[in-house]
């Protein structure tokens, strides 16, 4: 193999190399404008519809929680559950003989929604002695209270 074939079959195939580099580089801007557009157009429609709201941490209560009737029901009053006849309706508790009704707000948890539910709770002394749900027993989250909101610079809440 001579010196003047070598030289070509070098010049071949960087220029190959280029070639293919520049068909591979225009392939990639074309890619990445393609998901700029598609990134800006699902955002863009969206912008308003996401939540800026910051919230407080849930009050999470169950059996045998250190808890007195008084301060559940200042924790109610904070969310803005008010007092009613039986409390059936989502956002309203009554206050029976021997335990407190209340209808629990839906809301949207991180880890999934959870719909309007019914829980009656009963207080012995500073403790939350039982919860009746007719939903799955265990723990039950009150919704946590907004602590914040983001305004953008044009003044308009999200």
């Amino acid at each position: 193999v001579t010196k003047k074939r070598w030289r070509r079959l070098w010049s071949r195939l960087i220029r190959s190399i280029f070639v293919s580099a520049l068909i591979g580089l225009v392939g990639v801007g074309a890619y990445v404008v393609y998901l700029d557009g598609t990134i800006t157009r699902t955002f863009e429609g969206r912008r308003w519809t996401v939540p800026a709201r910051v919230f407080a941490q849930p009050l999470e209560f169950y059996e045998g929680m250190g808890l007195s009737q008084e301060a559940f029901l200042i924790e109610l009053d904070r969310l803005g559950y008010s007092p009613h006849r039986s409390g059936e309706y989502p956002g309203t508790y009554h206050i029976g003989p021997r335990s407190v009704v209340v209808t629990l707000r839906p809301f949207r948890f991180p880890d999934g929604h959870r719909a309007a539910q019914t829980v009656s709770v009963r207080f012995r002394g500073d403790r939350l002695s039982r919860l009746l749900s007719a939903g799955p027993t265990g723990p039950v989250r009150l919704e946590p209270a907004v602590i914040g909101s983001f305004f953008p610079s044009h003044g308009e809440d999200r």
